[in-house]
């Protein structure tokens, strides 16, 4: 190695003493030691043991001409004695042939020296020259081995990446599995909470109309006893009120099975629509399978049948025996036709309801019914709401997001299809559409809106949004203070 570049990495000057090189050489090996670099990139890492190894190299070599500089300097000094000494003598004993005599034999003792310090420079260079050669081949040796070992950590990482990759995935499945059984055990008190209160509040107001009824009455008698001819207005009044007292009794079931929205059914909007399961099966990210469709989907049916078969099948459709309808349905059309814009609507909804009996035992056959429905009626929001909703369970979710799509075309305020479609997009993990598509829910404010907030809070924590999560789980719970799964999450967030 080159002396001058020797000096220039230990920063020497080239009139440098050995302790200064020692010290030069442990500042420098205290800056590039590889144990300081250990937490920081592959490329650092190897310049630092490079940069090491240049630094022991310069300092061997550094080492080696300075202690034989020291050498002559060494004997240098040892022939200015000398010679001082055969001054001495010469002037002691003022002999001119003794002070010869002592001249010729320093000089003979000093080329001696020479020779030998010239000896041991040789010996020194040779040395330094085969600790390069040893030194260079170890570099190779060292490089060599760094790139099987470069190769040997790439291949560590991808497989580390894999199995955290399996084992993220593992903890994702199983999250979303225990947030599904928390859902359900927590939806099943939430409904017998809200079972329990609208029970209270029917109860509170019939003991108002009872009140209200007595405030009345004892009023009425009062008149009475002034006017007789009040006393049949008294009787007309009670009558009257006592039979809207037995009909708020009577309905009392049916307005608590059919005004709550669960998380399994959801009133339908008329009479001719398809009853379907809302069927998330997914926890709170579930889709739904709402069958409440925009009202441009009601069916009407037409007052006057042209046939005995027509009536039929309308009749049909309205008891909601849907295969008996498509029959019937089918079979007027191949009679005649030109019925298709007479029955196109039942008939379509005929196939939806056939197509959602058929769902979980042969989606196939549902999926053909489904097709043919929104073949027959384009304009069918809850054709392609259902379409959409059976690819999902086919796991199909290419045609379920066009479905979705479509439907939201036709109706940008049916609620629940954004609700899906964000689902959908959610589970292929395209998480900024998913929350795009849940905040259009959350705009649109349905009964569910606190599922549509908490499903929001999951996608911007994916998102890494964390504020944002936790603001949407807090407006959930001010939602519906009953959301414990909501809570539990939150709890969870403000811990982290």
């Amino acid at each position: 190695m080159n002396l001058q570049l020797c000096f220039k990495i230990l920063n020497l000057d080239r009139h440098a003493s050995i302790e200064e090189a020692k010290h030069a050489h442990k500042k420098m090996a205290c800056i590039w030691r590889p144990d300081r670099h250990s937490d920081k990139s592959l490329l650092m890492r190897k310049r630092a043991e490079r940069k090491m190894q240049e630094i022991n190299m310069a300092y061997e070599t550094v080492r080696s001409l300075l202690s034989s500089q020291q050498q002559e300097a060494a004997e240098t000094e040892v022939q200015a004695k000398a010679k001082s000494a055969a001054e001495a003598e010469a002037e002691t004993t003022d002999e001119a042939e003794a002070k010869d005599e002592a001249e010729v034999k320093a000089k003979a003792e000093a080329e001696t020296k020479a020779e030998a310090a010239a000896e041991a420079r040789a010996e020194a260079e040779t040395k330094a020259e085969a600790a390069a050669e040893a030194r260079a081949e170890a570099e190779a040796e060292a490089e060599a081995e760094a790139e099987t070992k470069d190769e040997a950590e790439a291949k560590d990482e991808a497989e580390t990446k894999a199995k955290t990759e399996a084992k993220d995935e593992a903890e994702t499945k199983a999250e979303a599995e225990a947030k599904a059984e928390a859902e359900a055990e927590t939806k099943d008190e939430a409904e017998a909470k809200d079972e329990a209160r609208i029970k209270a509040s029917y109860r509170w107001i019939a003991a108002r109309i009872k009140a209200l009824y007595r405030w009345i009455a004892a009023r009425i008698k009062a008149l009475y006893r002034r006017i007789g001819a009040l006393k049949f207005i008294f009787v007309v009044l009670s009558l009257v009120l006592w039979s809207h007292l037995i009909i708020v009794f009577i309905n009392r079931d049916q307005t608590l099975s059919t005004s709550k929205y669960s998380e399994n059914t959801r009133p339908n909007q008329n009479d001719a629509n398809v009853d379907n399961n809302r069927g998330k099966g997914q926890g709170e990210m579930g889709p739904s399978s709402s069958s409440s469709p925009p009202a441009k989907d009601a069916v009407a049916s037409p007052k006057r049948p042209e046939s005995p078969k027509l009536e039929a099948g309308m009749v049909a459709f309205k008891e909601k025996r849907f295969a008996e309808a498509v029959a019937l349905f089918e079979e007027i059309l191949a009679s005649d036709p030109s019925m298709i814009s007479k029955v196109s609507g039942p008939y379509a909804r005929a196939l939806q309801g056939q197509s959602s009996n058929l769902a979980k035992t042969d989606p196939q056959k549902a999926k053909a019914l489904l097709l043919t429905s929104v073949e027959v009626e384009p304009d069918s929001v809850q054709g392609h709401f259902q379409l959409g909703l059976l690819y999902v369970g086919l796991k199909d979710y290419a045609k379920a997001i066009d479905a979705y799509q479509k439907a939201a075309a036709l109706d940008p305020q049916f609620s629940e299809t954004f609700f899906n479609l964000a689902y959908v997009y959610a589970v292929i993990k395209d998480f900024s559409k998913a929350e795009e598509m849940y905040a259009r829910v959350v705009e649109l404010a349905p009964p569910f809106l606190d599922e549509a907030l908490f499903n929001l809070a999951m996608v911007h924590e994916k998102l890494g949004k964390r504020d944002k999560s936790i603001k949407n789980l807090e407006q959930a719970i001010m939602v519906n203070p009953e959301n414990e799964l909501a809570k539990k999450y939150l709890q969870r967030l403000k811990r982290k």
